[in-house]
């Protein structure tokens, strides 16, 4: 039986070929269509971080808004020389093994978002904990083993940006022993 993404579980379950095939074929046409591609740095730990009074001063520089229900930092337009590298490194992992990708700590600090005119826009979501990448895309969501090839590129487009990044280390000495 075909469960729907679990927010709860963080546990997204092997879809068929056929729904594999059409969320590979709709990044695909994003690309092909984009106006332009942003990668965005995601602060998963934002609320969080409110509960435990820790980085306040990181929370101020949060955007407002969500992307994939995370707040974030803001992003940058991906240059159009590494577009191809990224198109390429996305859908090789999409491509690849069928087996489902569980997502264990689900805390994405990344995204890539494809801006089409008239169009929804298509959102990649990536956790390099967990190396878990979740594409969304007309109420289809499916993880897949996050494209570690692209990871730098975009720290660097942040760090030369001047766009805050997360900080995993940030709440580790406020959380609970347990957690």
């Amino acid at each position: 039986m075909d469960v729907p993404f679990s927010e709860k579980k963080w546990v997204a379950p092997a879809r068929s070929d056929a729904e594999r095939a059409a969320l590979v074929k709709a990044v695909k046409e994003a690309f092909a269509e984009a106006d332009r591609v942003e990668v965005i740095s995601l602060e998963p730990m934002a609320r969080m971080m409110r509960q435990r009074d820790v980085g306040q001063e990181k929370l101020e520089r949060l955007r407002g808004g969500e992307i994939g229900g995370i707040e974030h930092y803001g992003g940058v337009v991906l240059p159009g020389e590494l577009i191809p590298e990224f198109r390429t490194a996305i859908l090789e992992r999409m491509s690849g093994s069928k087996e489902p990708m569980i997502g264990f700590c689900w805390a994405p600090r990344h995204a890539v978002v494809i801006k089409r005119k008239d169009r929804e826009d298509l959102v990649i979501t990536i956790c390099y904990a967990c190396k878990g990448m979740r594409v969304d895309h007309d109420g289809a969501s499916q993880l897949f083993f996050a494209p570690w090839d692209i990871k730098s590129p975009m720290d660097s487009l942040f760090d030369a940006h001047g766009i805050e990044k997360s900080d995993p280390d940030l709440l580790h000495e406020k959380l609970p022993r347990n957690y």
